[in-house]
């Protein structure tokens, strides 16, 4: 079999910070998988946002891979490893780069991209997964990773943090026994193994999983799975606080057999948030734009906000406060009515 570069038509996807969210229901497998865009709201929700459709086949272990700005997936039914890429449209395209010989991979579960652009995938503690180089046309087998002796692997998605380079994923607190609970752990993986490491999180039957450019963890909770590992607001969105271990919901999501998640947080991502949430007319309203950077190169940003219909400017309430850990701010903008 034979496969392609990306195709001439084919764009990048913008590393903005936005999450991409596959549902698959196994109850109606023909339905395929849907491909959908996840953008956070001012309230703090999310809205997604459908992109493409991958007719009767599961797509599963999804990737954004900032190197070149396409996404990666598993193909559980074809056992091919997918590029995903975006069209004149700004819809996607699902393009198989094959899977090469040497591992024992059969329907990945979870995926993700490392620091060095390399796409790893993870089946389960016995398969283990594998680390492929996705750079050129066709998929390459760059190592074979199992679980470190003692040790567990993923149960649910993996990510990158954007913040310290380190590996999250969600997993069993006590694997094999009925009704466990789940939490977010921190692993390492190093010399063809994978070892978990600290619990920093609840968490519950999380398919889904994504770093937003500031650190902060999204995951989609699948809500197939019954008490106590289901958290009490059923499927949706949640972000976790690794500070305090808590889940905050963010809104609700069907009920699907499997989810799965990733971002690009290693650019540009601006987030908007209202406080108070409600007013009464001729009460003051706050908005705060928080622009976080973690991209891999100096990038000019023009940015701009219009006022929804029957609100109004109260002079001198903007405030810029810059927060700079590495590189510089070349210029501040001029802040207008």
């Amino acid at each position: 079999m034979a496969f392609a570069a990306p195709a001439a038509s084919a764009a990048p996807w913008a590393c903005d910070g936005a999450g991409y969210i596959t549902q698959f229901d196994g109850g109606n497998p023909a339905a395929g998988t849907a491909f959908n865009r996840a953008d956070r709201q001012p309230d703090g929700t999310y809205d997604l946002t459908p992109l493409g459709t991958v007719p009767a086949q599961h797509l599963n272990a999804i990737a954004f891979r900032p190197q070149d700005g396409f996404m990666y997936g598993y193909n559980a039914n074809l056992d091919q490893i997918m590029r995903i890429e975006q069209t004149a449209g700004g819809n996607a395209t699902f393009t198989p780069i094959g899977l090469p010989p040497g591992t024992s991979l059969t329907g990945t579960v979870v995926g993700t991209v490392m620091d060095d652009g390399n796409y790893f995938v993870w089946q389960n503690d016995v398969v283990g997964g594998a680390i492929f180089d996705v750079s050129g046309p066709t998929a390459q087998l760059v190592s074979n990773v199992a679980v470190a002796p003692g040790s567990v692997g993923f149960r649910g998605d993996m990510a990158v943090s954007p913040v310290d380079g380190q590996l999250y994923g969600v997993g069993e607190d006590n694997p094999g026994v009925p009704n466990t609970t789940w939490g977010v752990y921190r692993y390492t993986l190093s010399g063809g193994t994978i070892a978990r490491g600290a619990r920093l999180a609840d968490a519950g039957s999380f398919g889904a999983g994504f770093f937003q450019a500031d650190g902060k963890y999204i995951m989609y909770a699948n809500g197939t799975t019954g008490p106590p590992a289901t958290p009490p607001q059923g499927a949706g969105l949640y972000s976790a606080d690794f500070t305090t271990g808590q889940l905050t919901f963010l809104g609700p999501g069907p009920v699907l057999s499997n989810v799965d998640g990733t971002a690009c947080a290693n650019g540009i991502a601006l987030t908007k948030d209202a406080s108070p949430r409600t007013v009464t007319a001729g009460t003051e309203l706050t908005y705060t734009h928080t622009m976080t950077s973690r991209a891999l190169v100096d990038a000019p940003v023009a940015f701009s906000d219009q006022l929804p219909a029957g609100m109004t400017y109260v002079p001198g309430g903007v405030t810029i406060s810059p927060q700079i850990g590495t590189g510089t701010i070349a210029s501040a903008a001029s802040i207008g009515s």
